[in-house]
């Protein structure tokens, strides 16, 4: 038997993180055929067979470029593709996944990227007792973070029962970061872990490009409430409800959800663990190349 050997190159971090990082959000514990003397192995070493480029990294490579598959691991608008780059891909890649070609001709391929993402904390919880969460971030250039921004402000002046987290509670004012709902930086998967639903905006829409945003907490079994990927349901089904971008629409949309939590739950018939296979990297990296 020959093991698909695969070296993962990264711009952001090493070959090393990137093996413990698959290998965590996949579980590859629990894979059968992945081992270092069964089918599928990620090596740091140079005896790979195969290589995975993550975003703009360049590395000189001495295997055959159908053994290369490249992920973007953000949304073109942030990734900045450079001129050097593109030509690297044309000479050196098989396939690049990319959430929307804009033009771009092979090997780029509109396809999702196998983001790592959050599996739920030890302790979960399984009787879910509060109704919703979000989470929003200082940032506001993306109209992602836009428009995270327009429904926490309508959230907070509305008084509506939803806990907030993140990094952008810091700069409320003082009056409303002492709000019990305003909860502020959190731990791993904290907002999803007791909650039934949580608003996921992507910082852009794309065709194909999405995130932990929608992948970690439906792994915790929070029903995302969710504005981003236009094809999400060929990856989740049907576990998320579905927001417009439209912003009276989306308030209309959270206020119903807070009324008639159970009438959004009971539509749901797709399981994490279904949604888990289809997204898990290494189970599906043999059919990838």
């Amino acid at each position: 038997m020959t093991t698909m050997k695969i070296k993962v190159f990264s711009d952001f971090c090493t070959s090393e993180v990137c093996k413990e990082k698959f290998e965590k959000v996949c579980k590859s514990h629990l894979i059968e055929n992945y081992g270092e003397d069964k089918e599928i192995y990620i090596t740091c070493n140079d005896d790979y067979t195969h290589a995975i480029i993550l975003n703009k990294a360049m590395p000189e490579l001495k295997i055959p470029k159908n053994n290369v598959l490249g992920l973007a691991c953000e949304p073109v608008s942030f990734l900045s593709l450079t001129p050097e780059f593109i030509e690297y891909a044309k000479t050196n890649i098989g396939k690049y996944f990319i959430g929307d070609k804009n033009g771009l001709k092979k090997p780029f391929v509109e396809h999702h990227g196998f983001m790592w993402f959050d599996h739920p904390s030890p302790e979960k919880v399984i009787n879910k007792k509060n109704v919703m969460s979000m989470i929003f971030s200082e940032k506001n250039s993306a109209p992602g973070h836009k428009y995270r921004h327009a429904l926490i402000v309508h959230i907070i002046n509305n008084n509506l029962p939803i806990d907030i987290y993140g990094r952008g509670c810091q700069f409320l004012p003082d009056h409303l970061r002492n709000r019990p709902n305003i909860k502020g930086v959190f731990d791993n998967t904290e907002p999803y872990d007791d909650y039934i639903f949580t608003i996921s905006i992507e910082n852009f829409t794309s065709n194909k490009y999405f995130s932990e945003k929608i992948i970690s907490p439906i792994m915790c079994g929070t029903i995302p409430i969710y504005l981003g990927c236009k094809n999400i349901e060929k990856y989740v089904k049907d576990f998320y409800v579905p927001m417009t971008g439209v912003y009276k629409d989306d308030i209309a949309l959270i206020q119903d959800v807070l009324q008639k939590p159970y009438q959004y739950m009971k539509d749901i018939k797709t399981t994490k663990e279904e949604i888990f296979d289809t997204i898990n990297f290494i189970k599906n990296v043999k059919n990838l190349f």
